[in-house]
């Protein structure tokens, strides 16, 4: 009922990008059964954001509880950069890391992927910012909950098979015509 705040929710929604944060969300929900929605501040104004559910790891305050305590983002990631000695672009592949608890979000600085994952703690440089919210400001969202599960179904769960059936018959006959089986002899 107070109109003042209205408008600045409003507003920080609007600046934020929460609608394209929770578009983004609903489609890795839809896909993979799973979405993860929250908030950070950047130089002190909110930012929406989703978490690729793929590369994120929720650990919850207990099992079949659905109170986040930590999140693990990590995963690897393809940069072309200029190779000196052989004097062309190569492709190198990074490490990207980032924790999220219930009093810091940390980010650490990319590592060339080697044989082995690199120890986070012991061997590279971090980036600590503590936001002492007391919680972790995302949410994992199932998009159909599946009881103690940590992933849902996806939108498509369920109709595999019917898909496979419809998809079989044109495919047959786009394969049949290629090869040229025509079954008749003409």
């Amino acid at each position: 009922g107070d109109e003042d705040t209205e408008d600045y929710l409003g507003a920080q929604l609007q600046a934020g990008q929460f609608w394209a944060a929770m578009w983004q969300t609903r489609n890795y929900g839809g896909a993979m059964g799973t979405g993860c929605v929250g908030f950070k501040f950047i130089q002190g104004h909110c930012k929406f954001e989703a978490l690729d559910p793929r590369w994120t790891t929720p650990e919850f305050a207990g099992k079949g509880a659905d109170e986040l305590v930590k999140l693990t983002v990590q995963h690897t990631y393809c940069k072309e950069e200029w190779d000196r000695e052989e004097k062309k672009w190569k492709k190198q592949w990074y490490w990207y890391r980032r924790v999220i608890d219930t009093e810091t979000d940390t980010v650490w600085v990319p590592v060339k992927c080697r044989k082995d994952e690199p120890l986070w703690d012991l061997q590279v440089q971090k980036n600590t910012v503590r936001h002492n919210l007391g919680f972790v400001p995302y949410e994992w969202i199932q998009n159909v909950p599946e009881g103690d599960e940590i992933d849902g179904e996806s939108d498509c769960s369920g109709i595999y098979n019917l898909v496979k059936s419809i998809d079989s018959p044109p495919t047959e006959i786009y394969s049949g015509t290629i090869k040229n089986l025509d079954p008749t002899l003409v």
